[in-house]
């Protein structure tokens, strides 16, 4: 998934899928991306599972001083999609695209 590092407030609605996501917050799947709530593994826990899920962004930053990569994170309690920084050594989804 490549959504450059700008957040609208809702883009996660219509990048998650219609059922799944745990208190009322299925989205429109208007891309067809389906996105689920399969969580992330960070801070040596696995976290999120049915209320969140965790993309990289096509290994690019969100700040030029970084050598964390950018992930962009949907939940079930907004419509957005907040890009954030993580090391390399947390566990998140990717989303492969034929192209």
């Amino acid at each position: 998934m490549i959504i450059y590092c700008i957040s609208t407030t809702d883009v996660g609605k219509r990048l998650k899928a219609v059922s799944g996501w745990d208190n009322n917050g299925n989205g429109e799947d208007y891309y067809g991306f389906s996105a689920l709530p399969g969580g992330g593994y960070y801070d040596n826990n696995h976290q999120d599972m049915g209320n969140g899920g965790f993309w990289w962004n096509a290994g690019t930053t969100c700040t030029t001083n970084s050598e964390n990569k950018c992930v962009y994170i949907i939940s079930s309690y907004n419509d957005g999609a907040t890009p954030t920084e993580y090391g390399m050594h947390s566990l998140f989804s990717v989303r492969c695209v034929k192209d």
